[in-house]
């Protein structure tokens, strides 16, 4: 087979025929994991009576964490490392070789919290999970180290591009975070994976994270624009602050049980006054750009409220947007696995909302 491919097919078109199996392979992690949980989650929402789903708001993202902790313990050997972190070091320190059990580990942690409610994005775990998979179909293919890397950002790249239907999104990710010294001759993989990824997103998942804005914008609103901008780069420092300090205080938090219990309870709280926290958020960043603020306190004790009170309408909206970072965190923190991707998407999308137009 090897003898075959080095006498009919140079290394160019085999590196591209490869980088569009990692796509098509990271746009069916991608659309399995974006379907199962927004599938499972309406499942568990459905299974509560109407007046008890405050309650459950409360309860499900303790059940999430305690199962992504007990799945991490016995089915991962008591290791899950979170992030694109890892990724970064297998590329520098182990010659992109990524393990294999991070095709999987990734997707079932980030199914079991996202599902119940916690508070973190599915961006992260699916980058990982398509990282993975490159590496892995390198390794098989037994391509040589440099490719082996590309490789790796094809799926970081396929990964991002299906989860936001955006192909130059995954490359502007991968380049930035996977592939800071690519060469002109590697981009045309790396655009392959990506628009493949995003092709079988389009075709098998029907679910969009965000509605298109096709409306004009005036000119004379470019100063309130960079204003805004401004303002959304505070809330980002905000955010990582908060992060790092964040996971210093669950490094030293003693016992696996108690961090947890603490965890869960403390989301819980968090969701049942605020439900615009449970999960990613991206169906309230829809609502937003629908035009439908008020679904934003729908299930929540301030319902009752919301026709009568605009201002109590914006102190959620603002509410949810200074504790998602503190939901992601608790989330993460406590055992949970997700990413700050989405988090931070959330928190733009309110910060613009609440931002005089």
């Amino acid at each position: 087979m090897l003898l075959w491919r080095l006498r009919h097919v140079n290394d160019r078109v085999y590196l591209i025929l490869v980088s569009v199996l990692v796509g098509i392979g990271a746009g069916l992690a991608a659309v399995a994991l974006k379907s199962s949980v927004h599938s499972a989650q309406n499942l568990l929402y459905s299974w509560v009576p109407e007046e008890n789903r405050v309650f459950a708001l409360f309860l499900y993202p303790m059940l999430g964490i305690g199962l992504t902790v007990l799945f991490t313990r016995y089915a991962l050997g008591g290791t899950l490392s979170r992030g694109i972190g890892p990724i970064l070091y297998n590329i520098a320190r182990q010659g992109s070789v990524v393990p294999r059990s991070k095709l999987y580990s990734q997707a079932i942690s980030s199914f079991l919290t996202v599902t119940f409610g916690g508070s973190a994005g599915l961006e992260a775990p699916i980058s990982v999970t398509g990282s993975a998979l490159g590496s892995n179909i390198g390794r098989i293919l037994r391509v040589g180290r440099r490719e082996r890397r590309l490789l790796v950002g094809c799926g970081a790249a396929a990964g991002v591009a299906a989860i936001f239907n955006s192909p130059i999104a995954g490359v502007l990710f991968a380049v930035e975070v996977i592939l800071s010294e690519l060469s002109a001759p590697f981009f045309i993989p790396l655009l392959i994976s990506s628009a493949t990824a995003t092709v079988v997103s389009k075709a098998l998942y029907a679910g969009q994270p965000f509605v298109l804005i096709t409306t004009t914008w005036p000119v004379e609103a470019v100063p309130s624009y960079l204003m805004l901008g401004l303002f959304t780069a505070l809330l980002s420092v905000y955010m990582i602050r908060i992060y790092f300090a964040s996971d210093k205080y669950f490094e030293r938090f003693p016992g696996t049980f108690r961090k947890v219990v603490f965890g869960g309870f403390t989301l819980g709280i968090m969701v049942f006054l605020f439900p615009p926290l449970y999960g990613e958020g991206y169906n309230i960043v829809e609502m937003l750009l629908q035009g439908r603020p008020e679904g934003l306190v729908e299930g929540s004790i301030f319902a009752v409220y919301r026709d009568e009170n605009v201002w109590l309408l914006l102190l959620v909206v603002a509410s949810s947007m200074l504790l998602k970072v503190f939901a992601t965190c608790v989330t993460i923190g406590s055992g949970g696995n997700g990413g700050m991707f989405g988090s931070s998407l959330f928190t733009g999308a309110l910060g613009a909302f609440c931002w005089p137009a």
